[in-house]
């Protein structure tokens, strides 16, 4: 009897691991807690790879995904998974012994219809493509502990509205006790500096300084004259501060990574 039980258990073993592997994965997920503005649909597959018809993560709504396991991870006790999908790509990391989840090689681009933006909340509804790309991109028990990330607007504009603005950049980055963006054009019609930051009381403050050509076209500038102060001649400022969503800073950390 002593002899047998060794290799029973490792048997067991193995017959459990398989099982999970090859369980479908839609009864694993159904088994997890599920975050509050995530939603999952059409799922197939297993543990190993399978597809996501759509998956919403609260405004942004991600579809034809697919996922397939990176093995090489498992060198390094860490779980990665190779994430494809309707408008780009990344590669994300799973590592149990810190519980963090690392995600690189961010690369997406996305009509902005595809985000559940309201008009009410903008005062018009945008249009073009977004465009977001990073590096780093680091979670620690479900919070953001660090980032490095780049968001274009390509072709902005205002749907409906024959216009197009040309493309600007956003720099988002974590600095100390705070979360730091920096906007700025690409060569567009509007000249833009700016600059904002998200502190860990809740507090935000963004600051932006806009310069049009005089001869920018008039429904333009009335568009720009709904979200901006007239400073002087072909100059605008936005300037927005208060206190965040708890539930924003909830899923941050302010803490050094």
């Amino acid at each position: 009897m002593k002899a047998v039980w060794k290799p029973a258990l490792f048997f067991v073993l193995l017959l459990i691991i398989t099982l999970l592997i090859n369980m479908p994965a839609r009864h694993l997920v159904a088994r997890l807690k599920i975050p509050t503005g995530v939603k999952i649909s059409q799922l197939q597959g297993s543990l190993l790879e399978g597809q996501v018809g759509v998956l919403t993560v609260n405004q942004l709504i991600i579809r034809d995904l697919k996922y397939a396991i990176d093995s090489s991870c498992l060198l390094s006790a860490s779980l990665c998974y190779q994430l494809s999908f309707s408008g780009g790509s990344m590669l994300i990391r799973y590592i149990p012994i810190s519980g963090a989840v690392e995600v690189s090689g961010l690369d997406i681009e996305l009509s902005m219809s595809n985000l559940n933006v309201g008009a009410d909340e903008l005062f018009f509804k945008p249009s073009g493509s977004l465009y977001l790309s990073s590096q780093k991109l680091i979670f620690v028990q479900g919070k953001l502990v660090d980032i490095d990330a780049l968001v274009v607007w390509k072709e902005a504009g205002i749907a409906g509205e024959d216009i197009n603005l040309g493309d600007y950049q956003l720099n988002v980055t974590k600095g100390v006790g705070q979360y730091q963006v920096n906007l700025t054009d690409k060569g567009a019609v509007l000249n833009v500096e700016g600059e904002g930051a998200l502190k860990a009381d809740g507090s935000y403050s963004l600051s932006i300084n806009i310069k049009s050509s005089s001869g920018l076209q008039a429904r333009i500038k009335n568009a720009l004259e709904l979200i901006a102060r007239k400073k002087r001649l072909n100059q605008y400022q936005v300037r927005w501060s208060g206190i965040s969503d708890n539930n924003l800073i909830s899923y941050l950390s302010f803490e050094d990574p």
